[in-house]
């Protein structure tokens, strides 16, 4: 697929994800009477708010993925420099790092945060 054709599936994306309306009422900080009540808002303004983080990551790596086009760099992995695989590419546009890369950062990221990686079934 040429690079075109990814710019024209990234722009419609964005224009997508812009003129989606992000509610910030979601996340307002309110005190209800009743704790589970308070409990349950809670939750949801949690889950608000990881949606918008979602959402206005997302456009930030359209935003990068089409300066990568303006400057030849589109689909090339920013970690080793090796060509992005074109299905990947078609899946997730916006890509910057091949899928072992991911796959090493993402384990990377959960370390981090503490988490375990769960072993292979044998």
């Amino acid at each position: 697929m040429r690079h075109s054709a990814f710019q024209g599936m990234l722009r419609s994306k964005r224009a997508e994800l812009a003129n989606e309306r992000v509610s910030r009422d979601a996340i307002a900080v309110e005190r209800v009477p009743e704790a589970m009540d308070d409990v349950q808002h809670t939750a949801n303004r949690e889950i608000s708010i990881a949606s918008m983080s979602r959402h206005w990551r997302t456009i930030r790596a359209i935003d990068a993925a089409l300066d990568r086009i303006g400057e030849g760099a589109f689909g090339e992995c920013e970690a080793c420099g090796e060509a992005i695989s074109e299905r990947r590419l078609q899946a997730i546009p916006w890509a910057h790092l091949c899928l072992n890369c991911q796959e090493a950062e993402d384990a990377a990221e959960d370390a981090a945060a503490g988490g375990t990686i769960p072993a292979r079934a044998a």
